[in-house]
């Protein structure tokens, strides 16, 4: 639920997650797999941190009268 509520957090107006950042592949070629599983906190934080920039697609919220 917390990662829920920390996702929900980034949400604003714009269909966007947060804020965009720019592409660097970098760090993913030289990254691997940990021997031993993570804390499920860094887990959650590194799937927030994920979602950040992604775009909303849905339908829109009804106005309210």
């Amino acid at each position: 639920m917390r990662a829920v509520d920390a996702v929900d957090m980034l949400k604003s107006e714009r269909p966007i997650l947060g804020e965009r950042k720019g592409l660097d592949y970098a760090p993913a070629q030289t990254s691997h797999l940990p021997e031993q599983g993570s804390m499920l906190e860094a887990v959650t934080q590194e799937l927030v941190e994920y979602c950040s920039g992604q775009t909303l697609s849905g339908t829109p919220a009804p106005n309210k009268m």
